[in-house]
């Protein structure tokens, strides 16, 4: 595979993106009861793979947000939020997350709770 360095304005797409995920697991979670651990989160990828918001780029993502109520800075923080309360749960809270803890694409496996 060959070596990708992403811009900055990929990446911190890519992360905000990573923030509508996380809310929109946390409301999947909600409405399907059923819907717990790696069995639930599999579910909601398949969903979440198909979501319209992957070919959006930062102009449709920005109106997509606004429509939404959100703010980037609302999204920053449930992302922190979110990665602050999966280190809490890991053990791992007494580690200062870094920028390279808190990466896109959820590529650790780890669903969110």
């Amino acid at each position: 595979m060959p070596i990708r360095i992403v811009s900055k304005s990929d990446k911190k797409l890519s992360q905000l993106k990573d923030a509508i995920r996380i809310l929109a697991w946390e409301q999947y979670k909600i409405d399907n009861k059923k819907a717990k651990g790696l069995e639930g989160y599999e579910l909601f990828n398949e969903e979440w793979k198909d979501h319209e918001i992957h070919n959006m780029d930062q102009n449709e993502f920005n109106n997509f947000i606004k429509d939404l109520g959100y703010t980037e800075a609302d999204l920053v923080a449930e992302r922190s939020r979110y990665y602050q309360n999966r280190n809490q749960i890991n053990g791992t809270a007494s580690v200062p997350a870094t920028p390279q803890d808190i990466e896109m694409d959820n590529d650790d496996n780890y669903p969110p709770y």
